[in-house]
């Protein structure tokens, strides 16, 4: 278990050394919490995994997960794993959010003093292919397959969900060239105003994706041929804003006019929101890529 820094001592990310003692004495005084672990902590430990489609075992062994336990805006401790592994967070006793950025949803739990709570934080996904075997759907390979250019690329919003106050877009990317081509690390994800200036980004690395060529976008929400891949845009809602409930905030802070995806270069693909992304709060990420294909 690693606190955001890396060292323990540090209660928030870019708090700094402890020169600024008095910055880290007055969020212990307001909070409640301690910056090191005492004996009188808490703990919540379990199994985590990553969800990334379909991938070898040694790939897949391979994949970080991020947890991090939070006290509102405020992250306490985080872990990172690698593959399907026992993450453990430790904080001084009280409610908080426990996430996984490979689950739209976070998780509320207690914590006791010198108690440990358990929650398993693993995703619903068809994701591992069995050692030396196969699956009855093909999953073709990015290998000796070219970058996908922007020209190759459509994109689609497929769908919004949202609990506990946190909410996830999907979309579906679909190559509808004569090419195959292959989704090329980092993917960026900006949202841009209706005057095309960029607001809120979000970045994530991944293992290239192949796409198979003239595939075309479903439209009924289900992948009967061809492989896609998918990108989970999240964003929490802020706890504060005025007149949120149950995570609908009543003026949402930010409505994007347009959703902007880069692969790698592939250069920028714009998708229209049509007004049904709407953002309250200061906050996006993206919580996963991966492959769709035929189930």
């Amino acid at each position: 278990m690693t606190y955001p820094g890396g060292q323990p001592g540090r209660i928030m990310e870019g708090m700094g050394r402890w020169q600024t003692v008095g910055a880290v004495l007055l969020i212990v005084g307001v909070m409640g919490l301690v910056a090191c672990t005492t004996s009188r902590d808490g703990t919540v430990t379990g199994t985590a995994a990553p969800c990334e489609g379909l991938a070898s075992q040694a790939e897949y062994a391979q994949l970080p997960v991020l947890v991090t336990l939070r006290h509102g805006q405020l992250v306490i401790a985080s872990d990172v794993i690698h593959g399907r592994a026992t993450y453990s967070l430790t904080a001084p006793p009280g409610s908080y959010l426990l996430a996984s950025d490979q689950i739209p949803t976070a998780v509320h739990v207690r914590l006791m003093a010198a108690k440990t709570v358990r929650v398993d934080l693993i995703p619903v996904c068809k994701s591992v292919l069995p050692p030396g075997g196969s699956t009855t759907t093909t999953v073709i390979s990015p290998s000796n397959l070219m970058a996908c250019r922007a020209s190759q690329l459509q994109i689609q919003l497929e769908g919004i969900q949202g609990a506990a106050g946190n909410w996830a877009a999907t979309f579906w990317v679909a190559d509808t060239s004569a090419i195959a081509c292959a989704l090329q690390s980092p993917v960026e994800l900006d949202l841009l105003n209706s005057a095309g200036e960029v607001q809120l980004t979000a970045t994530k690395t991944y293992m290239s994706i192949a796409l198979t060529a003239d595939t075309s976008m479903p439209s009924d929400n289900t992948v009967s041929s061809g492989q896609l891949a998918y990108v989970i845009l999240f964003w929490p809602t802020d706890a504060d804003t005025p007149g949120a409930v149950d995570g609908h905030c009543a003026t949402p802070d930010f409505i994007p006019a347009t959703t902007r995806f880069t692969f790698g270069d592939s250069g920028p693909i714009d998708v229209s929101n049509n007004g049904q992304i709407a953002i309250c709060g200061k906050f996006i990420s993206i919580l996963n890529i991966g492959i769709l294909s035929p189930s």
